[in-house]
């Protein structure tokens, strides 16, 4: 994280150009349990686990490749107004539900990266809506190479499923 200093300076870099961005990570925990996961680059490196709910029981990580539109239609919902909480965020002092963390962290080539971190309630106050729709976008943006690789974990559990058929002699008459 960058210090006090430096967080003006990357975020007017990157009002400046945003095409200077060359990673994005979002990450929520809920209940100290990690809910959603995505590291994004401009290169179409990519991991992700969950949805962002404990409630669907998805745990898999997946670490690949994905098209450079996928981080282009993220990089696209860095905003100004996204910009501005680099290097601040908030804690609920008094979280209502289960406590959430939300960290989002934006790369520039140099290693410079600057932060926004976020505790709060289930059920109280969440982070300023341009957080959350960056969230959102991210999710909405690697939904579609998520979904793939969940796809061929299901299709290769079926495949393996019926593996013992090839060892199966019928019987001679």
């Amino acid at each position: 994280m960058t210090n006090r200093l430096d967080r003006a300076a990357v975020r007017e870099a990157l009002e400046a150009q945003p095409s200077a961005l060359c990673g994005v990570l979002v990450m929520v925990s809920v209940g100290g349990e990690q809910a959603l996961f995505i590291r994004l680059g401009a290169d179409g490196g990519i991991h992700r686990l969950g949805v962002g709910s404990l409630d669907t029981g998805e745990r898999e990580r997946f670490i690949g490749t994905t098209t450079p539109e996928t981080f282009e239609r993220v990089r696209a919902k860095v905003t100004p107004e996204l910009l501005k909480w680099c290097g601040q965020g908030g804690s609920d002092p008094y979280p209502r539900g289960e406590v959430c963390e939300l960290v989002v962290a934006l790369k520039q080539p140099d290693g410079e990266e600057s932060m926004m971190c976020w505790r709060y309630g289930l059920d109280s106050q969440w982070p300023p809506p341009e957080v959350c729709e960056f969230v959102a976008a991210a999710v909405e943006a690697t939904d579609p190479w998520y979904e793939e690789q969940k796809d061929a974990v299901r299709r290769r559990s079926q495949q393996d499923s019926y593996a013992w058929w090839q060892f199966f002699a019928l019987p001679h008459a």
